[in-house]
């Protein structure tokens, strides 16, 4: 029965050497592409990780160029600025007001003061011309007192 069974096994080998030969080619491709497809995963998932890191930073690079757009086109820094401008305007206008104001009274202050001198340097004029007046009548009146006595001899 063990003949039997070889040559059952034999015949069977026989037969089906061509499959079996088939099978191991199909076996070793298959062991081929399972490893070609594990390297490929594994440059899938190195691929997948730097796809991910750059997305990652384009959304950084994306979000900083929003915010810096935005800063471009918000123009409240703008008006800020304009709206100074014009208070500093106005508050120069009204330093020019009080200028002119202190330059006026300080010309008036001037004036009075010019015309006070005026007045007292008349007066002492004035002092002087009757006490030159008096010198002088009272030199006449000497000169008189001595024609007089003159005029009696």
């Amino acid at each position: 029965e063990t003949s039997r069974a070889r040559t059952k096994e034999k015949y069977l080998s026989v037969q089906f050497a061509g499959l079996c030969e088939e099978f191991s080619k199909v076996k070793q491709r298959v062991e081929e592409l399972e490893q070609v497809s594990m390297k490929s995963n594994e440059r899938l998932s190195v691929l997948n990780n730097t796809y991910t890191e750059l997305n990652d930073k384009f959304d950084e690079l994306k979000e900083l160029i929003d915010s810096k757009d935005s800063g471009i086109n918000d123009t409240s820094p703008l008006v800020r600025i304009k709206a100074a401008l014009q208070q500093i305007k106005s508050e120069i206008s009204v330093f020019d007001l009080r200028i002119g104001v202190v330059a006026n009274s300080l010309l008036s202050a001037r004036v009075d003061i010019a015309r006070k001198k005026l007045i007292t340097m008349q007066r002492n004029r004035k002092k002087r011309n009757v006490n030159n007046n008096r010198k002088i009548n009272y030199d006449k009146k000497d000169h008189y007192d001595d024609d007089s006595l003159l005029s009696d001899d």
